[in-house]
């Protein structure tokens, strides 16, 4: 079905990095996606229990050159202080879900 993604390498490696709530001082590596973030998730799993089971995702464009970001709530993920349905990702976004923030960083290899 046409709805199928396929498995691709993100090209900058993304980093998640905690920077404000339970997981502050985590951060995620992610070389491939889609990815899913959330309390369901099993691989990229949020901890605090009042966030929803999917917060986002992060899917691979133009072969994983381009990450854009799919808002999977009504009002509880925000992409730099703002709610969007989908945006494209950049070194330097932050996204906030609750009490909970996220520094998003491009491992261009060569920072």
């Amino acid at each position: 079905e046409s709805t199928r993604r396929e498995v691709v390498a993100f090209s900058p490696v993304v980093r998640l990095k905690f920077t404000q709530g339970i997981q502050m001082g985590t951060e995620w590596t992610l070389g491939y996606g889609p990815r899913m973030i959330g309390t369901g998730s099993i691989d990229l799993h949020l901890e605090d229990p009042s966030l929803p089971s999917v917060c986002f995702r992060l899917l691979p464009e133009n072969d994983g050159t381009v990450i854009s970001f799919k808002n999977e709530t009504d009002k509880e993920v925000r992409l730099n202080g703002k709610w969007v349905e989908t945006d494209i990702l950049k070194d330097g976004d932050v996204i906030d879900i609750g009490t909970t923030q996220i520094r998003v960083i491009f491992d261009e290899g060569n920072s």
